[in-house]
């Protein structure tokens, strides 16, 4: 069975008498750590949801969810052909869909996808986009530039390290002393970093992409608006390479509401003073960084200062 009729056949099992199959896609379900490839589309009373083994020639499970959404976005993945849709549900968990215009070997694809993705944001027309520059509160910005400050802050203490231990093979070389040595790096490194620190302090509070606002009530984002006393636990993951692509951070937040149940939700970008902030307005909240975080930060302090001790030995 091809794809294509694996996914007729599977979404239209899912329709009961008298319904029609509406607008079928081929997607991503993004469930945090776990994603899983499956089929999409709509009856004119549910969104029917069918997700696949991970060989991708089996149904895994299927499910119909009633169509009363608060909210949908839908953003395109910087860099490659990529949407990410979040749909907010009234009677389910949030979900989030990574889904292409174009799939080899499904032509109804690029048909598809657009009249998928306006049917979703006409069933949620009421649910305006927040103008988050309009919100009042602590405004949490993308950082652009704190990556290269700390990669620069790794990288300058290796090179009186390298010069050591590379002058101390040479019997004639006169080795300075080394807190000279990190007296010059820091006179070649500080016209570099400090006008980045300057721009960072600039990024933090004038200009630069806002995440999401904080006040003393609620975290609110493009998309929804959350109560901080749903909120029970902040997930901070460091990364530079991770499921989200290329980006440098990202928080989960683990909420409890009364309507929904427990469920969690991504924030991609989200920088380290945010959590404080967060702490600020919620003194109860749980902030915890995610081991596979501290591995990468470990990691990216310690791998520049190893590769330069065994480069400098083998020169």
């Amino acid at each position: 069975m091809t794809n294509k009729e694996l996914m007729f056949a599977s979404l239209n099992d899912l329709l009961e008498s008298g319904e029609t199959l509406m607008y079928p896609i081929y997607g991503i379900l993004d469930q945090g750590n776990a994603r899983s490839y499956g089929y999409f589309g709509f009856t004119k009373s549910h969104f029917l949801m069918v997700l696949l083994t991970p060989s991708g020639k089996q149904v895994r499970s299927a499910t119909r969810i009633p169509l009363n959404i608060n909210s949908v976005s839908v953003k395109k993945t910087f860099g490659i052909l990529q949407h990410s849709i979040y749909i907010d549900f009234k009677d389910a968990m949030p979900c989030k869909i990574l889904a292409s215009e174009k799939v080899l070997g499904l032509d109804t694809q690029i048909k598809n996808f657009p009249a998928f993705v306006g049917h979703l944001k006409s069933i949620a027309g009421c649910a305006e986009s927040i103008d988050l520059k309009k919100t009042d509160g602590s405004k949490i910005r993308f950082q652009y530039f704190n990556v290269i400050i700390y990669y620069l802050l790794v990288f300058l203490p290796v090179i009186p390290v390298m010069i050591t231990i590379i002058g101390s093979k040479y019997e004639n070389y006169e080795l300075p002393a080394f807190s000279e040595l990190v007296f010059e790096v820091l006179k070649i490194g500080a016209p570099i970093i400090l006008p980045l620190v300057f721009l960072s302090i600039l990024n933090r509070f004038l200009f630069g992409k806002i995440i999401c606002v904080v006040d003393n009530s609620a975290l609110v984002l493009e998309d929804t608006k959350i109560p901080l006393r749903y909120i029970k636990k902040v997930s901070y993951t460091p990364k530079l390479i991770s499921k989200h692509k290329v980006n440098y951070t990202f928080a989960t937040l683990h909420i409890d509401s009364p309507e929904k149940g427990e469920y969690t939700t991504d924030i991609l970008h989200f920088p380290l003073y945010g959590l404080r902030v967060i702490k600020s307005h919620n003194p109860n909240v749980k902030i915890k960084f995610t081991k596979s975080g501290v591995f990468t930060v470990a990691f990216g302090i310690l791998a520049p200062l190893v590769i330069s001790v065994i480069v400098s030995f083998i020169v």
